[in-house]
């Protein structure tokens, strides 16, 4: 019972329904790409499974932290050093791989099974221009299929000619 230490009208409300926004998290990010270890310390494999990673510290413990000529590691620095949390992180193979867009999409898929609310998939700027279009035309179909996501997509490296890569961009992704 409450103790009241002043005079005045009290009202004591009794919530007989549950909330009607069940709270989740709204920031919880899956990023795609490229890791320097595709193979964890127990030598379990990494490649094409996802992995909860709560700080930066942890990513390079568990991915390491040579970027290569990727663009995953720089990334998910970036995410954390602007405050973010938790993160899934989906090894689509190793520095050494080329990027592939098959590779790519089968991350997405397994993608569409964690409770994330945003996409990255930075290392798609390295693909050709019609698989960089089409990796994100699934990226976009994934998103309006579930509806609980949305996704951060990149350019291509840009040109001298930015009103080219605009349109380049919009017409790609349709």
């Amino acid at each position: 019972m409450a103790k009241y230490v002043a005079p005045g009208v009290f009202i004591n409300e009794i919530t007989q329904f549950p909330p009607s926004v069940m709270q989740e998290p709204t920031s919880v990010a899956v990023f795609i790409g490229y890791t320097e270890k595709t193979t964890a310390i127990n030598g379990d494999d990494l490649k094409l499974k996802s992995c909860l990673v709560k700080s930066f510290l942890e990513f390079t413990s568990v991915y390491g932290n040579q970027p290569g000529n990727k663009y995953l590691c720089d990334a998910v620095n970036l995410f954390y050093n602007n405050g973010g949390g938790d993160c899934y992180i989906i090894s689509a193979g190793s520095l050494n791989d080329a990027v592939a867009f098959n590779s790519l999409s089968n991350c997405l898929n397994i993608s569409k099974l964690l409770p994330a609310q945003l996409m990255v998939i930075p290392d798609a700027c390295l693909l050709a221009p019609n698989d960089f279009s089409a990796l994100q035309q699934l990226m976009l179909e994934c998103c309006a299929y579930l509806q609980d996501r949305f996704a951060i997509l990149d350019t291509l490296l840009p040109t001298n000619n930015p009103e080219n890569d605009i349109h380049n961009f919009r017409s790609g992704i349709g």
